[in-house]
């Protein structure tokens, strides 16, 4: 395959592009309307020092993770004492009904499910390379102990 043949980093920096379309996905699966502002949000960054892959990062707005864990107050900030404020709280703005608000894991699922495939992909590609390391001894070995037997 030709993604067998990626380098440690190309295959980061790949699956960084499909992670981040997986939590677009992820959310339109899990029927999280909005604005579009959080799926265009989205973003990933690779972070290399000396050439290196060290660190894999997504952003999206805030209020992304709020949704996933299914928190929140349901007023925006600034809006004590108007009337959408008065249909969620008392005047001591305490909630005045349980809110029906549950979790939608688009993020954590995702995203742990996707470092899972990564990591078992790298660790994949580091026996392979492992092994042919090891048969590359081997041979080495066996050349030099017939020729001594020869």
């Amino acid at each position: 395959m030709a993604e067998d043949l990626l380098s440690f980093d190309d295959q980061v920096s790949l699956w960084g592009k499909f992670a981040a379309r997986k939590l677009i996905k992820s959310l339109t699966q899990m029927g999280i309307k909005d604005s579009g502002g959080l799926q265009k949000s989205i973003e990933y960054e690779i972070n290399r020092a000396g050439g290196d892959v060290t660190v894999a990062i997504f952003k999206f707005l805030k209020y992304g993770r709020f949704v996933d864990m299914g928190t929140g107050r349901g007023i925006a900030r600034g809006e004590r004492g108007t009337d959408s404020f008065a249909i969620y709280r008392n005047k001591t703005g305490t909630l005045k009904a349980a809110v029906n608000r549950k979790p939608k894991p688009w993020y954590s699922r995702t995203m742990y499910r996707e470092i899972k495939i990564l990591s078992e992909k790298l660790l994949a590609d580091m026996d392979e390379k492992t092994m042919e390391t090891i048969k590359a001894r081997i041979r080495r070995i066996n050349s030099h102990s017939s020729n001594l037997t020869a």
